[in-house]
């Protein structure tokens, strides 16, 4: 998904962890800045929730728009999961296609899902690189 996230904001390879990563979930053992040195040598989901909460990305759930994420750090514990919203109620996610019985699969493990068939911790969305706010797909 970060591969998809850069392309879509016209960021270099690995800039969005660069840019974004400041908190490493509570699921990983011990202090805060330990979360986050674990965090940068092998990025979960649940790591860019935490800073996606941190940086004060999220959005009511009910305000989703196309090109938000949503995650949940319980699912895959502990790493957790997220999805770019394709419109107000799909999403386009990795995940094995035995886990997504009523997704549409694409190549790669790719597939196209309905928003109710998981729940989400967190709908969030990514600063506009301008600086002028969020940005929306």
């Amino acid at each position: 998904m970060r591969l998809i996230i850069e392309r879509a904001l016209g960021l270099r390879d690995g800039e969005l962890y660069q840019r974004y990563l400041i908190a490493g979930t509570s699921r990983r053992p011990g202090t805060p800045e330990q979360r986050l040195a674990a965090a940068r040598k092998d990025v979960w989901a649940s790591d860019m929730e935490a800073s996606a909460k941190l940086g004060g990305w999220g959005v009511p759930f009910a305000d989703r728009q196309p090109g938000d994420l949503l995650f949940n750090y319980r699912a895959a514990e502990p790493q957790g999961h997220v999805a770019i919203l394709i419109d107000r109620n799909t999403v386009i996610e990795n995940a094995p296609q035995g886990n997504r019985p009523i997704s549409i699969h694409l190549p790669n493990s790719m597939c196209i899902t309905p928003v109710e068939a998981l729940s989400w911790t967190l709908a969030a969305r990514v600063p506009d690189l301008t600086g002028g706010g969020n940005h929306s797909g």
